[in-house]
């Protein structure tokens, strides 16, 4: 997949990534890292998790909070939300966007155990 990231007059910036890749943003603080991410995410709605470090990293419980419904249900709110100007510096859903990542990761490995049985 590619991403595309305005440069201003010079053009665009692209980064190619494969499923499995990791791009690291790294940048001293209100130099637009958020503003960038927002803008990735737009580009890969079904891609691209966004944790926001400076947020609450920290889970209620040491298992999965969350049902398949619920976790649908939530990827739609989120995706809603992360059109607000304020999502960058405002995350009402923290604690569900947490869970929500640990729900894929699970079901990622489960996938992965089906395949292999």
């Amino acid at each position: 997949m590619r991403i595309s990231i305005p440069k201003g007059p010079e053009g665009e910036l692209h980064i190619d990534a494969e499923p499995g890749d990791v791009v690291f943003v790294l940048g001293a603080n209100g130099c637009g890292k958020s503003h960038l991410l927002k803008h990735i995410a737009r580009q890969l709605p079904q891609k691209a998790k966004r944790l926001a470090a400076y947020r609450q990293n920290f889970l209620m419980s040491d298992g999965p909070e969350m049902t398949a419904a619920q976790r649908q249900q939530l990827e739609g709110t989120l995706r809603g939300t992360e059109q607000r100007a304020e999502s960058a510096w405002r995350d009402q859903y923290a604690s569900q966007r947490l869970s929500s990542i640990i729900f894929d990761l699970i079901e990622l490995e489960n996938r992965r155990n089906r395949r292999i049985a």
